[in-house]
């Protein structure tokens, strides 16, 4: 289970002024599942500089969730533009 920041900043009875949809994050694994891919080829990208942004702090990666899906969005391919067919 991915807690958000807000939520561990509300526990330890601090206000947070950043949005919450902003203070998600997922690990390699939760990433990995998501996308149906193996963490190997998470790792991989990181080496060559490519897939979404990540965090690493204190030796540990994760994913913003904004930046997911930024480049999930960034991916989309409309088969329309491509000359496909009208049903």
């Amino acid at each position: 289970m991915v807690r958000k920041t807000a939520d561990i900043f509300a526990d330890a009875g601090v206000a947070s002024s950043i949005p919450d949809r902003a203070l998600r994050h997922l690990n390699q694994l939760e990433l990995a599942r998501r996308w149906n891919l193996s963490e190997r080829t998470l790792e991989g990208w990181r080496a060559r500089r490519q897939g979404p942004p990540f965090l690493k702090l204190g030796g540990r990666i994760s994913y913003r969730q904004a930046d997911i899906e930024r480049f999930e969005e960034s991916h989309s391919i409309n088969p329309l533009a491509f000359g496909g067919r009208r049903s």
